[in-house]
């Protein structure tokens, strides 16, 4: 939707797209099938591959760093154990002296601890697949400004004010904590 949305706009400069190596060749294959082949676009498309560890900057003044999460690994063993495929990387994103991580989809809450080592403005959580307990566990004491929960697991869908308060009472550091819905703005 975002290639049909700046296709129709018209975009005309280049936009670059980060994604995992294994990726950008389905993806340009899907953009062809479904009619949104480079040509039509009317602007170039980057296609840029993320590698864990790389620091990246994409727009002035923003720089962002990429580490990897287990979300995928037990995939990887079940299809295709020696492949270099299945990555999935949480973002640690810089920007006017602020630091924004975003977690993606976590295999464990300790994946998210690399990137813990300092501190951090705002942490962007997802929370569908372990349990509030187990990331407070994870969480407890480390520096972080503010506390963003997102995709939630169904069964918290409709609890996020108790997940909040639960989350206060574990992380009494934490300045602020949020559960957020889609397409909901949040100011930092």
């Amino acid at each position: 939707m975002l290639l049909q949305s700046a296709w129709l706009a018209p975009r005309t400069r280049a936009l670059p797209v980060y994604l995992p190596a294994e990726l950008i060749g389905p993806l340009r294959a899907w953009l062809e099938a479904v009619y949104l082949p480079d040509a039509l676009l009317g602007f170039a498309v980057e296609w840029r591959a993320w590698h864990e560890g790389e620091r990246v900057v994409p727009a002035t003044g923003v720089e962002v760093s990429l580490f990897p999460t287990s979300h995928l690994d037990n995939l990887r063993q079940r299809l295709d154990p020696a492949a270099g495929k299945f990555e999935v990387f949480g973002l640690d994103l810089r920007w006017a002296g602020k630091r924004i991580v975003f977690s993606s989809d976590l295999g464990s809450p300790g994946d998210i601890l690399p990137a813990l080592a300092d501190p951090c403005d705002v942490l962007v959580c997802e929370l569908s697949h372990f349990r509030p307990p187990e990331l407070h566990d994870v969480l407890r004491g480390r520096p972080i400004g503010t506390l963003v929960f997102n995709h939630l697991a169904p069964e918290l869908n409709g609890r996020e004010k108790e997940l909040v308060a639960s989350a206060r009472d574990a992380l009494p550091q934490i300045g602020r904590i949020l559960a957020v819905r889609d397409g909901e703005r949040v100011q930092f």
